[in-house]
């Protein structure tokens, strides 16, 4: 039988690999239209503390 931790940690690793594979797909669709790539770095990496501290990301800027 499956603990609820454990459940618990598989629903949060797979919330976390569907916002990362999301953020992939939005630099990547912004970096293949010419966006700034410095704003898009900077939206990456404020969306990754914010899963990291089990916040909701920022949305997106553009």
């Amino acid at each position: 039988m499956t603990e609820p931790r454990e459940v618990y940690r598989v629903n949060e690793l797979a919330t976390l690999h569907i916002n990362l594979r999301l953020l992939a797909d939005w630099a990547d669709d912004r970096l293949n239209d010419d966006y700034d790539r410095q704003y898009i770095a900077e939206h990456m990496t404020a969306v990754i503390n914010a899963l990291l501290a089990h916040q909701p990301p920022p949305r997106r800027p553009f």
